[in-house]
């Protein structure tokens, strides 16, 4: 879904003085802000600073920039295209559009194609998070190579488990290849799983594949994790719903129903209705649905 950030600012009345910076936007792991600097619109995200510690980013992203003058009626226009997080400058103003005093308005509207962000420390098998050197194991994704602690892994997830014990000198000569999952939400079960404080900034669209893999791994400790930050969201919806069936979230399944919109609510009932698998939450929507025509 695309991210618009509108920045009006005025251009000082001194030439000398050719540097303004809009208020910070949170999007994300990152902070975005547009500044002009020598006449050139930059669009500029770091990683949040809360978030930024030991952590690795990275982000892709296009989108466009429109300069409005008076009465916004528009200057001039340009693209960014963001390949990973730095400055980024878009070369389309000129002196001529920035008079001293002048008053202008700036419509940058972004869209995400993919963001993330993973411990470093995932990365070594030197890291505070496996203890001995004997106890790492190599986790391979897409590519990437994740060192995790073989004892809590074997405890948390059956799957490792077995592998540790059946398949131990294969799995220390070479480590193990995980197909079926990107290296994204990879990441992202993994910071659930110790947890990390930067799990709760996972992205609703990258929940639904991490409580996919979860539920591949039996590991009921991220899809309770999962399901934490999906009722921390403050819009609930027949898609929030569908997610709480899938993977039996009940908590989330009754906030979800007390906070959901009444078309919300009919929405689910009539694309669910008669289902043997929604019988439960078609049964709570309905003491719902007379709960709020009481109060009428």
């Amino acid at each position: 879904m695309p991210v618009k950030i509108v920045w009006d600012f005025k251009k000082s009345a001194h030439f000398e003085e050719n540097y303004s910076e809009s208020p910070m936007h949170r999007i994300g792991y990152f902070d975005w802000t547009l500044f002009i600097d020598d006449e050139t619109l930059r669009v500029r995200c770091v990683p949040h600073a809360s978030d930024s510690f030991g952590l690795v980013h990275e982000v892709e992203a296009f989108g466009t920039v429109i300069l409005k003058g008076v009465d916004w009626n528009v200057i001039t226009a340009g693209n960014i295209t963001i390949a990973t997080y730095a400055n980024f400058g878009l070369d389309s103003f000129d002196r001529k559009f920035l008079h001293p005093g002048g008053i202008y308005r700036i419509e940058t509207t972004i869209h995400i194609t993919r963001q993330g962000c993973f411990p470093r420390n995932f990365c070594s098998p030197n890291n505070p998070f496996i203890g001995e050197r004997s106890n790492a194991v190599r986790i391979v994704v897409e590519g990437h190579g994740f060192y995790v602690s073989k004892s809590h892994l074997g405890t948390m997830i059956p799957y490792f488990k077995a592998r540790f014990r059946y398949d131990a000198q294969t799995v220390d000569d070479e480590g193990i290849a995980l197909e079926g999952v990107d290296a994204e939400t990879f990441c992202e079960f993994l910071k659930m799983l110790y947890p990390l404080k930067a799990h709760e900034n996972c992205f609703f669209g990258c929940i639904r594949d991490v409580l996919i893999f979860a539920d591949r791994m039996c590991c009921d400790i991220v899809l309770q994790r999962s399901q934490e930050i999906l009722m921390r969201r403050k819009f609930f919806d027949v898609e929030t719903l569908e997610l709480a069936d899938m993977y039996n979230l009940e908590q989330l399944r009754s906030v979800a129903l007390q906070e959901m919109p009444r078309r919300e609510l009919e929405r689910y009932r009539k694309k669910y209705g008669g289902r043997p698998e929604c019988e439960r939450t078609l049964k709570l929507l309905g003491k719902e649905l007379e709960a709020r025509d009481a109060k009428r």
